[in-house]
């Protein structure tokens, strides 16, 4: 499937959503200016990478650790025009956005893995801070039912980000999972 879809032009991407104990589910995050944006822990898939090998290494690279054992639940098309087309294998969903960046308007086809996440991620360069999203009550997605990876801690969110922070907006992974209602719930019974 990866090599079909790069030789169209496509983009390719995998990320994962892990379970981090009783807290809830991880996303990457990042500050720009007053909006903190969440997002799936992953990145592009390289040549001649299959899309679980993509969010493995990313996962690595994003978080200093390996993700753990992956969770197995029904395989979902997160986005109108990923339907008809298959979940890669081992993956938990399938989402595919036409970015604007895109040169030629193309599509972004992301594949999101579920696993649960043995030990607290550690910053990275690139990724500083890690989101706990609790199913339990994310909706409406609001900074102040949010928490944050300190460490082997999990803390308020507004302890760790700068107080110029007053909005919080997903993007890719992140916008997907969250806007499904019951997504997050069952992903969290699963794993």
């Amino acid at each position: 499937m990866e090599d079909e879809l790069r030789e169209r032009g496509d983009w390719l991407g995998a990320s994962c959503v892990p379970r981090w104990r009783d807290a809830g589910l991880v996303f990457a995050a990042r500050v720009e200016g007053p909006r903190l944006v969440l997002s799936g822990i992953g990145g592009k898939v390289e040549p001649g990478e299959t899309f679980a090998e993509a969010m493995r290494r990313e996962f690595r690279e994003e978080t200093g650790r390996e993700p753990g054992p992956l969770v197995t639940v029904p395989p979902r098309h997160l986005t109108e025009e990923s339907v008809g087309h298959p979940v890669p294998d081992g993956a938990a969903a399938l989402i595919v956005e036409r970015p604007a960046a895109h040169p030629t308007g193309g599509a972004l086809w992301i594949a999101v893995f579920l696993a649960r996440l043995d030990e607290p991620p550690m910053p990275v360069e690139k990724i500083r801070t890690f989101i706990v999203v609790d199913p339990r009550r994310h909706r409406p997605l609001r900074l102040d039912r949010l928490s944050a990876v300190a460490g082997d801690a999990v803390v308020p969110a507004a302890g760790v980000l700068p107080p110029t922070v007053t909005a919080v907006d997903a993007e890719h992974t992140a916008r997907a999972v969250l806007g499904r209602p019951g997504l997050l719930a069952e992903w969290w019974a699963a794993a």
